[in-house]
């Protein structure tokens, strides 16, 4: 990889092989589970596979959202006190329980599933793509810079061209997984 006349070689890896499939797709929201099927060799089959339900139930998230609202109020009730050791313990408590909210939810706060072929290929190919980017960028950082931005991750995977940017890719086909089928 690299810029005209000045390649260097780097150890092939998956992500490389979903960023090769998005980048001859600009524009386009490509499902993670399709880009992870492709590259794996069978396209489609994960669609088919279940899940083993959400990560949280409703209950659950109605439990944690109850209790940030006695969090929130205890809070207040701290600062207003100049308690700084019971707003430190409360504020504490409060990111530990948004962090696993965050875990349990998707977009909107609807509940995320565990386990679902969707998740697992969302989780995988984020760090597969995130990987090859930090490889791309160790050998020519202005590149992995733009991959960065260009490129974004989630249920649906995206190259979207920056048009103050422009790059003209020239992509030779490949051994590693996904060679002539991208």
């Amino acid at each position: 990889m690299g810029r005209e006349g000045a390649f260097t070689a780097i150890r092939d890896v998956r992500g490389l092989h979903y960023l090769r499939i998005l980048l001859e797709r600009p524009g386009t929201d490509l499902p993670a589970i399709d880009l992870s099927d492709t590259v794996a060799g069978h396209p489609g089959v994960g669609m088919a596979a279940g899940d083993v339900g959400t990560v949280l139930d409703k209950q659950a998230l109605s439990a944690y959202r109850r209790r940030l609202a006695e969090i929130d109020a205890d809070l207040d009730e701290a600062r207003s006190w100049a308690d700084t050791s019971r707003a430190a313990r409360l504020a504490a408590e409060r990111e530990a329980l948004l962090d696993q909210l965050r875990a349990a939810t998707g977009l909107g706060g609807r509940p995320r599933a565990s386990g679902s072929a969707h998740e697992r290929a969302r989780v995988a190919v984020r760090k597969a793509i995130a990987n090859a980017i930090e490889r791309v960028a160790a050998v020519d950082p202005s590149l992995g810079r733009l991959l960065s931005d260009t490129v974004t991750t989630g249920a649906f995977c995206r190259y979207a061209p920056d048009p103050d940017r422009p790059v003209q890719w020239v992509l030779y086909p490949g051994e590693g997984p996904a060679a002539g089928k991208a």
